[in-house]
């Protein structure tokens, strides 16, 4: 964490590395609501998980949602992806992109790397 309480990504940007498990988290469209009348916003996040697989659009990775999702994943696209892999004895989670496209078993997301320039931009 950095120290205003954020993911600290210094040092994080690279190639990303193989992950044993890879997971999703996100706001899918049919559990969030705005109720602009008692200006309520009701957001229930969902996390997916699954494994590394080939992916089907260019300049994505992907994983397999292990098992399925029993929901649409409409609306999760933007949310972060992350990984575990074993270092040692020890699991090691990482940022490894932003989720772009999925159905209910594959998650496409576009890899850490792939963003650096924007975070860059963002943090100059």
């Amino acid at each position: 964490m950095s120290e205003r309480g954020w993911y600290n990504l210094a040092g994080e940007i690279g190639p990303t590395p193989a992950a044993n498990i890879v997971f999703a988290i996100g706001y899918q469209s049919y559990r969030n609501e705005i109720d602009y009348d008692q200006a309520h916003y009701g957001a229930a996040p969902n996390a997916v998980y699954g494994l590394p697989c080939e992916p089907l659009l260019s300049d994505r990775l992907c994983f397999q949602a292990q098992p399925p999702a029993d929901f649409d994943p409409y609306g999760m696209s933007g949310g972060p992806v992350f990984g575990i892999k074993n270092v040692g004895l020890e699991p090691q989670v990482f940022l490894a992109g932003i989720l772009t496209n999925a159905s209910r078993t594959a998650f496409n997301f576009h890899p850490l790397t792939r963003l650096s320039k924007l975070l860059d931009y963002a943090s100059a």
